[in-house]
């Protein structure tokens, strides 16, 4: 099983890197930018917040504050490896958008409704590529995921149903 896992993941790390050589090369551009433009002209304005809530949960103030409280509920000596896998992928992403250099969206196409409180809403980075929202909101999910499936006390249809 454990094998199966790390092929599944050394398969999409190279699918990653090669969308990525893609990216770099400047070849999505165009489809990016039409991307975003027809899903903006489909999907109504009244899920805008649903979106910039998932977003706030894919800060790293936010992720990360979540993460401890999920790592000192679980009292496991593992949550230790995971939060320096989170710390890993979190420094892999910053190394990803110093070399890749993306461009985020125009200013005009964002529609956040997000808090003033955290200064990222007001300023938009350089590079928006690899995501580290999404990076984060998945990463964060998985460990939701496990630590629910490993839940004791839960009858395993619940366990399922929460993962």
């Amino acid at each position: 099983m454990k094998r199966t896992f790390f092929l599944i993941s050394a398969l999409l790390f190279f699918l990653f890197f090669q969308f990525s050589l893609y990216v770099k090369r400047g070849r999505l551009t165009g489809f990016d930018f039409d991307t975003i433009v027809k899903i903006q002209d489909r999907v109504s304005t009244k899920y805008d917040s649903i979106f910039s809530n998932i977003t706030l949960l894919g800060s790293l103030e936010i992720t990360t504050l979540i993460l401890i409280v999920v790592l000192i509920i679980r009292r496991k000596l593992g949550g230790i490896l995971v939060f320096f896998l989170f710390l890993l992928g979190n420094f892999a992403d910053l190394l990803g958008k110093a070399y890749l250099e993306h461009p985020g969206p125009p200013i005009h196409f964002l529609r956040e409704h997000a808090p003033s409180f955290l200064p990222q809403w007001y300023s938009h980075p350089v590079s928006s590529y690899p995501s580290g929202h999404a990076l984060r909101i998945a990463f964060l999910f998985v460990v939701l995921g496990f630590s629910i499936w490993n839940f004791r006390k839960l009858g395993k249809p619940a366990r399922i149903f929460g993962t």
